[in-house]
């Protein structure tokens, strides 16, 4: 589906879209336009509420601890306005009667959470998250009065809530989502599982039960990836972010997506001077020093670079290096390309992303639209207007007509599913009464409809209920958890809890060490052509130190042995990476592959044709960034996938088949 980048100071080549089941190919255009559908006034049911009651009984919230440098909503302090009161116990004359309840996170729900339906007689369902801030919308039957919020049977004191001229306004100077309406933020530690609110006015008393479920801390690792002589300099000077750390893109991703909070890490750049295209099946592995002649090699298109990020990313959440890739961790590779004959800084055209396994790349659009469509794609959204027309996704052309409203807490905005503009200035979009131009979701070339002041477009609130189902399947690593906390866990929808998941991990990831500063190391082994083997050094970055093994030390066979029998089951152990730090220090890592059958010290004979993909390798190891790299050699160890968990003689490490030499 085309995608609308932001405009950039580059110069773009076209690109060619390329989709598959597993691939998200989106380049230039306006995806606005292309939704098939005409224009006209619709707005389907989305639904009603069917989420249950949160399980046990109403207990007092607590704060959880955040993580240094963790970008999180807004919280307001638990003081209202003016002077705070102490809850006390009224008494009961009545109950106070209310026309509507809701809450405000990405979106207006009601306390129960929303469920939205789509043709395909499915349902998702968004409800409010654990440990983020949300707006309370209050109407009551009756004008008038002072209405107070507290949680029922505990102790964080109340809040007055705003009177109707008080409540938040509408992105750019919009009507009012509502003129009735009391309001008040709630901080984020009233928001958890089993809360109870009791709404009180005078003696008048009402009592809302919240579905909360978990709200994720996502941790989004950049990894920079610079070609055929692209520099760090060169993007300084033409503006570009290549990081979340330090800026204000956090923040806004909060406000963007279902999560409790992002922490947006940089891992070192990754530099290429040349790369090497794998075997296709019809030609053999390559080496290319320019887009220009990759994009023209047999079988490849404008997206062959990012193609094969994506083979790379993996590598980077591999047991060597991050091996995160179940963990709460996206990643975006935001790729800068150098055109060698200009010596300027090109764009590729869009993004290309592995649908749901939370890793995208493409042009660095200083956390833009692209940014926000792949990592959609990354959560495993397809496009928007593609899924109504199969009938999974609720609002026709991939709008947000039928969508609720949306809320910023950073800006303390309301938004609307419109546009603000008469008359609607394009054919193809859906239109309320009024003639407004309902926006596009972000997965359906929405990225121009950002209201002014914002980043990007809100999701569709069906989008955000995808998005949170992703989340919730993620399981949460905190490496410096408190003594008595997990240092991994899951959600339980049963339990309204997250529970310890240490058993449902690998003993390797248990065994690493978590938020390093790390070099990671990453290379390309063609066994029947050692001119491509490769080796690139990334720059020093945030990540995870694995635990290695020393194929020539007796003792870290034993260990694996007992620890980690599968360590070489997949393709064989056939590889060792030495370093050599500056010291003169060094250290073996055995890699897990190989060009051995599965649980086999059979070799796989496809690995000697050199148009099979089995002949090519990629790999990636991270070392601590503690003590500077100084040399490198790449051995053949061949262990096999069955080994007999023996060590080799150190002697033996002799005749690499590729070095890299610190300059």
């Amino acid at each position: 589906m085309p995608f609308s980048p932001l405009p950039t100071k580059r110069h773009s080549l076209a690109a060619a879209a390329t989709l598959s089941l597993l691939l998200s190919a989106c380049g230039g255009g306006d995806g606005a336009n292309s939704s098939g559908t005409s224009s006209t006034a619709v707005a389907p049911n989305p639904g009603t509420s069917t989420a249950p009651t949160p399980p046990g009984t109403v207990t007092t919230p607590t704060s959880p601890a955040t993580p240094p440098g963790t970008a999180t909503t807004p919280t307001p302090p638990v003081a209202p306005p003016g002077t705070a009161t102490t809850p006390t116990t009224p008494v009961a004359s009545g109950t106070l009667s209310l026309n509507s309840i809701e809450l405000a996170q990405t979106h207006v729900i009601p306390p129960a959470g929303r469920t939205m339906n789509t043709a395909n007689g499915k349902s998702r369902t968004l409800n409010l998250l654990a440990n983020r801030a949300a707006l309370l919308m209050v109407e009551p039957t009756t004008a008038g009065g002072s209405i107070q919020v507290e949680i029922a049977g505990g102790n964080l004191g109340s809040l007055v809530l705003n009177t109707p001229d008080k409540l938040p306004a509408t992105d750019n100077g919009m009507p009012s989502y509502s003129t009735s309406k009391y309001s008040v933020l709630l901080p984020k530690e009233w928001i958890q599982p089993g809360t109870t609110l009791k709404i009180t006015r005078g003696n008048e008393v009402s009592t809302v039960p919240l579905t909360v479920t978990a709200g994720v801390n996502l941790k989004v690792r950049t990894v920079p990836v610079f070609f055929f002589g692209a520099t760090r300099a060169m993007t300084d000077a033409n503006h570009e972010q290549l990081g979340m750390d330090g800026s204000s893109i956090a923040l806004d991703y909060v406000q963007e997506i279902p999560v409790a909070a992002v922490d947006g890490v940089t891992s070192g750049d990754l530099p290429f001077n040349d790369f090497v295209l794998p075997p296709t099946g019809t030609a053999a592995a390559q080496a290319y020093s320019s887009f220009a002649a990759a994009r023209t090699s047999p079988g490849a298109d404008g997206y062959v670079l990012m193609g094969q990020m994506l083979s790379v990313l993996p590598e980077l959440r591999s047991v060597t290096a991050n091996n995160d890739h179940n963990l709460n961790v996206a990643y975006w590779a935001p790729m800068v390309l150098e055109d060698p004959l200009t010596g300027k800084l090109i764009g590729m055209g869009g993004g290309l992303t592995s649908v749901g396994a939370g890793n995208a790349d493409g042009d660095s659009d200083n956390y833009g639209g692209i940014f926000v469509h792949e990592m959609g794609h990354g959560y495993g959204m397809s496009h928007a207007g593609d899924m109504y027309n199969s009938g999974t996704f609720p609002y026709p052309g991939g709008s947000l007509s039928g969508s609720s409203w949306g809320y910023d807490a950073v800006r303390n905005q309301l938004l609307s599913p419109v546009l603000p503009a008469l008359p609607c200035k394009s054919s193809g979009r859906q239109l309320d009464a009024a003639g407004h131009c309902y926006r596009q979701d972000p997965m359906q070339g929405g990225s121009g409809d950002h209201p002014a002041g914002y980043r990007w477009s809100m999701f569709a609130d069906y989008s955000s209920a995808l998005i949170q189902g992703w989340m919730n399947g993620r399981i949460v690593y905190d490496p410096a958890a408190a003594s008595g906390a997990f240092r991994f866990s899951s959600w339980s929808a049963a339990q309204g809890a997250y529970v310890d998941a240490s058993s449902t991990v690998s003993q390797l990831q248990r065994d690493m060490q978590g938020n390093q500063q790390v070099v990671t190391v990453m290379g390309n082994i063609s066994k029947t052509d050692a001119t491509l083997n490769r080796l690139a050094v990334s720059t020093a970055g945030q990540g995870n130190i694995p635990h290695t093994f020393d194929p020539t030390s007796q003792p870290d066979w034993d260990q694996m042995k007992l620890k980690y029998a599968n360590y070489c089951q997949n393709t064989g152990c056939d590889y060792t990476l030495r370093a050599t730090f500056a010291d003169g220090s060094t250290q073996n890592v055995l890699l897990p592959k190989g060009y051995h059958q599965n649980n086999s010290n059979t070799v796989n004979p496809n690995s000697d044709n050199p148009l099979n993909g089995a002949s090519f390798i990629r790999f990636a190891v991270n070392f601590s960034a503690a003590k500077s790299l100084a040399r490198l050699d790449l051995y053949v160890t061949e262990f096999g996938a069955k080994p007999a968990f023996s060590a080799a003689n150190a002697a033996n490490l002799v005749n690499p088949i590729v070095s890299w030499v610190t300059h």
